[in-house]
């Protein structure tokens, strides 16, 4: 809910500035960003509307619309959204806690307190993350495996916010470990990218970041264009959903990029799943 609302934000070069000050002893701070038409760009940019816990976690999120949406431009194409509403809250404990997308034009974000005290570190990644799944077309999420999507919204993510790059990829290592050791968890990796988006939302938490690592790696290998060619063959061919094994074809000779080295385990597994039958 929105206690206050500062007044309209004003766009000043890159950065989005409220016009008005809010006390600090009210619980909701919200901001409004107008953004417009860019130059010669085909698309608008949406109006934001922000609400969070506290007025500090509302200017971050504010600051971070600008780069997150220049982050988003590297997709091929956008779906046009009009307006997003956030709602960003504070949970305890530490690193983000995730968003999710209750409606359309809606976004919620949870972020653990304690990253206030390390400058809020990854609001930018998670936002930016949320917004490719609100930008990207039809077409694209029909055609990809869900752990492909996010992972293609985590590369996208760390465009926009590198300081996040060591938060997620620890994660994704600490989520992978184990399937190193037991074939059965590799084998859970390959039949993961057939999941249905109720069953692939309702997996604990583990086994989801273990499949998303898996997407982030074929994404950040292939390149967004190499992930337009499978959509637009899959459009062409009639195939509903990619199937791993395209994926593993395009995945042939491709390099790991140096930044995302602690993953090289998970790159040298993947070309182990394109030599098995």
């Amino acid at each position: 809910m929105i206690l206050s609302d500062p007044g309209p934000a004003v766009v000043c070069g890159d950065r989005p500035h409220s016009t008005a000050t809010t006390p600090m002893r009210l619980l909701s701070f919200a901001v409004i960003f107008l953004a417009s038409c860019a130059g010669t760009s085909s698309h608008c940019d949406p109006e934001f509307r922000i609400s969070a816990s506290t007025p500090e976690l509302s200017e971050v999120l504010a600051d971070s619309v600008p780069p997150a949406l220049r982050a988003v431009d590297t997709l091929p194409a956008r779906r046009h959204v009009r307006e997003i509403v956030i709602h960003a809250i504070e949970v305890p404990g530490t690193g983000y806690r995730g968003g999710s997308l209750p409606a359309e034009g809606s976004m919620e974000l949870h972020f653990g307190s304690e990253l206030r005290t390390h400058g809020w570190v990854v609001v930018r990644f998670l936002l930016t993350h949320e917004l490719v799944h609100l930008h990207l077309p039809e077409v694209w999420r029909k055609r990809l495996p869900h752990c492909v999507e996010d992972g293609l919204a985590d590369a996208i993510g760390l465009i926009a916010d590198p300081e996040a790059r060591h938060y997620r990829l620890a994660e994704y290592v600490d989520a992978l470990r184990p399937v190193f050791k037991d074939p059965e968890l590799l084998e859970s990796c390959r039949s993961g990218f057939d999941l249905d988006l109720a069953t692939y939302v309702a997996l604990d938490r583990e086994r989801l970041v273990r499949l998303v690592a898996f997407g982030y790696t074929l994404v950040v290998c292939i390149g967004i264009p190499g992930i337009e060619s499978l959509v637009e063959r899959a459009e062409a061919e009639g195939v509903e959903r990619i199937p791993l094994d395209w994926f593993l074809e395009a995945f042939r000779g491709q390099d790991l990029p140096i930044e995302d080295l602690p993953l090289m385990d998970c790159y040298v597994t993947i070309n182990q799943l394109r030599t098995k039958p």
